[in-house]
C-alpha cells in the first residue's frame, strides 16, 4: 500500500525511450495516386513510402493492401489500406501526404490527411480528376430524370467520363465507338436524355445510348443590305445601308459589274453604299463582308441589282405609303397602307433595319404593312416597289420611320386566394381563382411534388383543391392565358403548400375490471368477476395513448363503476361501452366490454 509520487521533467524522457525495441515510430507517410478516376482506382494505382525513425534505413516502400472508392456528398473519396513490410512494427498516428499523378505524368499535391494504423481516407477534388472527362448533367426536380445536353464521343478519352449535377457526382460512363455505357451512382427514376434522345434507365442505374457528335449549328451571314435593288437616273445617285450582324466583321471594296453603267462608293463611318448612274442599262454592285466571329457568323457577299434609266422628264413614284411614321408600344402593332400610282407595279419584301426593335409583315391583298414593336428604340421599315409602266413611273423604296415605346403596364389576367395553404396529411385545402380578364383561360394545374400534395381544378367554380399526401412542401402552379391582351397579361399563379404530419390517434392502453385486466383486441373486450353481491360497485378503469382519455358508460354503470342490480342472478352479463378520445376531445375508438359475474349473492 506504500507508494511514492513524483513528477519527471519532460526533457528527461522521449517518445522513442517509451517504445519497445521492435516498434518503429513513423514520422511521415507518402501516398501517390497514379490516376484519380472513381471508381476505377485499384491498389495497383497507388504507391507509397514511409519515413521512419530509429532504424538503419530512413524510408521503406508501403504494401497497398486495398483501395475502395466512394462518393460522399458529391466528393470522390478513396479509402487506402496500407502496411509496412513484414517484420516492421509501427505505432502512433502519422500524417499522410497525398498526390495525384494523371495519365500525362502531371502530379498535383492534394495536401495532407491523417492516418491511423494503416488506413487513410483521401478526398479527391473534382478538378483533380485528371484522367477522366467531366460531363455536366441536370436532374429534373424530384423525378430523378437526368438530362445530358451534350455528350460528344470524340471528346471522351480512354478512361471514360464522370457525370456531375452541379458539384455532386452522380455517375460515370465509357464510350466504345459511338455507344456510351452509363452507370448512375444512384439509379434515377426513369430516363436519361442524351443529346436530345430519351433512354430508359434500368433498376440498377444502367443505360446504353448511341451518341454522335452534335452537328454544328447553321451560321448567320455576317451582314445584310437594306435593299437588294436600286433604280437610278443617269447622273443621279441611290443609296443602300449595310447592317453588320457580326459587329466585328470587315467590309471589303465595293465593285460594279459594269462601271460604264453604274459606279459605286462605300462610306465606312455610316455603312452607306452610294451608286451613281452613268448610262442607261443594268449593273450588279458587290460588297464582300468577312466575318471575324466565325463561330457564329459566316462570310457573305452582298449584292445590289441596279437599273439605270436615261435622264429625261421627272417620273412619278410608282407608289406611296401612309403614314410615313409610326409609334407603337412593345408587343403592340401599327399599320400603314401602300397606294399604287402605277397600278401594275409590284411590291417587294418589306424589311426592318433593326428587327430587335421592330418587325414587319406585308399583306398584298389589302396593301397593308403591319409593324410589331419588339423593344424600345427606333427602326426604319423599307418596302421596295418596282414600276411596270416605266414610261410614266419610277421604282421607289417606301420608308416608314418607327418609334417603339416601352410596353404599357398590364394587369395580371387572374389572381388566386389564398396564396399559401397549410394542410394536415390526408386532408384537403382550397383556393379560389378570380379572373380579372373574364375571358381568360386557365391551363393545366400542376404540383411540383405530387408525393407531398396533389391538386385538382374545377373550372365551373374556379376552385383549386389541394390534397395533402405526405409531410413536406410543394408549389401549385396555375397558368392563366389572357384573351383581352390589350388590358391584361398572362400570369402563372402559385400556391405555396405546407403539409404537416397527421397527429397519431389515441388508442386504448389498459382496461381493468375490478383490478383485473380485461382481455380482447380491436373493439371487443371481455372480463369475468368471480363473485359479487347485489349493490356491489365493481370499478372499471382504462387509460389511452397519445394523451387520450377513456370514458366508461352503460345501463348499470355509474361514475365508472358497474353496480350489481337487485335481483341479479349468478352468471349475469353486463355490456359496457368504453370510448377512447383524442387529446382534442375527438372520438378515436368505441369498444364494447362484456362483463360476466360468475356468482352473485
Amino acid at each position: 500500500q506504500n507508494y511514492v509520487e513524483f513528477v519527471m521533467p519532460r526533457n528527461a524522457v522521449t517518445v522513442r525511450d517509451m517504445l519497445p525495441g521492435d516498434v518503429t515510430l513513423l514520422s511521415n507517410v507518402n501516398l501517390t495516386l497514379k490516376k484519380a478516376l472513381a471508381p476505377g482506382l485499384t491498389r495497383n494505382d497507388v504507391t507509397g513510402t514511409a519515413t521512419i525513425n530509429g532504424r538503419a534505413v530512413s524510408s521503406v516502400p508501403l504494401n497497398i493492401t486495398d483501395v475502395t472508392v466512394s462518393v460522399v456528398g458529391g466528393q470522390l473519396q478513396a479509402n487506402i489500406d496500407w502496411a509496412l513490410p513484414a517484420g516492421i512494427a509501427y505505432d502512433l498516428a502519422s500524417t499522410v501526404s497525398v498526390k495525384v499523378t494523371d495519365v500525362k505524368g502531371v502530379t498535383s499535391n492534394l495536401g495532407t490527411v491523417s492516418t491511423t494504423q494503416g488506413t487513410a481516407d483521401v478526398d479527391v477534388p473534382a478538378n483533380k480528376v485528371a484522367s477522366a472527362d467531366v460531363v455536366t448533367a441536370t436532374v429534373a426536380g424530384d423525378t430523378g430524370n437526368v438530362t445530358i445536353a451534350t455528350l460528344n464521343p470524340a471528346e471522351i478519352g480512354e478512361y471514360g467520363f464522370v457525370i456531375y449535377d452541379g458539384a455532386d457526382f452522380i455517375g460515370k460512363g465509357t464510350v466504345s465507338g459511338n455507344t456510351a455505357s452509363i452507370k448512375f451512382d444512384t439509379a434515377p427514376a426513369g430516363t436519361v436524355t442524351v443529346n436530345g434522345d430519351v433512354i430508359s434507365v434500368d433498376a440498377n442505374g444502367n443505360a446504353s445510348v448511341i451518341v454522335t457528335p452534335p452537328a454544328p449549328g447553321a451560321k448567320d451571314d455576317a451582314a445584310s443590305i437594306s435593299t437588294e435593288t436600286l433604280s437610278v437616273v443617269v447622273g443621279a445617285t441611290g443609296t443602300a445601308t449595310i447592317t453588320l450582324a457580326d459587329s466585328t466583321a470587315t467590309v471589303g471594296a465595293a465593285t460594279s459589274s459594269d462601271a460604264t453603267k453604274a459606279t459605286v462608293t462605300y462610306t465606312e463611318a455610316t455603312k452607306t453604299v452610294t451608286v451613281t448612274g452613268v448610262a442607261a442599262g443594268t449593273a450588279t454592285i458587290s460588297i464582300p463582308v468577312t466575318a471575324v466571329d466565325t463561330e457564329n457568323y459566316q462570310n457573305v457577299t452582298l449584292e445590289i441589282a441596279v437599273t439605270v434609266t436615261a435622264a429625261g422628264a421627272v417620273k412619278t413614284d410608282a407608289a406611296s405609303v401612309t403614314p410615313e411614321t409610326l409609334s407603337v408600344a412593345v408587343g403592340a402593332t401599327g399599320t400603314a397602307t401602300i397606294t399604287l400610282a402605277d397600278s401594275t407595279a409590284t411590291v417587294g419584301a418589306a424589311t426592318s433595319s433593326d428587327e430587335t426593335k421592330a418587325t414587319v409583315t406585308y399583306t398584298e391583298a389589302t396593301k397593308t404593312v403591319t409593324v410589331t414593336g419588339v423593344a424600345a428604340g427606333t427602326a426604319t421599315i423599307s418596302i421596295p416597289v418596282t414600276a411596270v409602266d416605266t414610261e410614266n413611273y419610277q421604282d421607289v423604296t417606301l420608308e416608314i420611320a418607327v418609334t417603339v415605346t416601352g410596353a404599357a403596364v398590364k394587369d395580371d389576367a387572374a389572381s388566386v386566394s389564398p396564396e399559401t395553404l397549410t394542410i394536415t396529411e390526408g386532408e384537403t385545402g382550397e383556393a379560389t381563382i378570380t379572373l380579372a380578364d373574364s375571358t381568360a383561360t386557365v391551363g393545366s394545374v400542376t404540383s411540383s411534388a405530387e408525393g407531398v400534395a396533389t391538386v385538382a381544378y374545377d373550372g365551373s367554380t374556379k376552385k383549386v383543391t389541394v390534397t395533402a399526401v405526405a409531410e413536406g412542401t410543394a408549389k401549385i402552379s396555375i397558368p392563366v392565358t389572357a384573351v383581352d391582351t390589350d388590358n391584361y397579361q398572362d400570369v402563372t399563379l402559385e400556391i405555396a403548400v405546407t403539409v404537416e404530419a397527421a397527429a397519431t390517434p389515441a388508442a386504448l392502453a389498459t382496461l381493468t375490471v375490478g383490478g383485473q385486466n380485461a382481455t380482447g383486441s380491436g373493439t371487443t373486450y371481455a372480463a369475468t368477476v368471480d363473485s359479487a353481491s347485489v349493490a356491489d360497485e365493481i370499478e372499471i378503469a382504462g387509460t389511452a395513448t397519445e394523451n387520450g382519455t377513456v370514458e366508461i358508460s352503460g345501463d348499470q354503470v355509474t361514475n365508472g363503476k358497474l353496480v350489481i342490480p337487485s335481483g341479479a342472478q349468478s352468471g349475469a352479463q353486463y355490456t359496457v361501452t368504453v370510448t377512447v378520445k383524442n387529446a382534442d376531445g375527438s372520438e378515436a375508438a368505441v369498444i364494447t366490454l362484456t362483463i360476466t359475474v360468475t356468482t352473485i349473492s
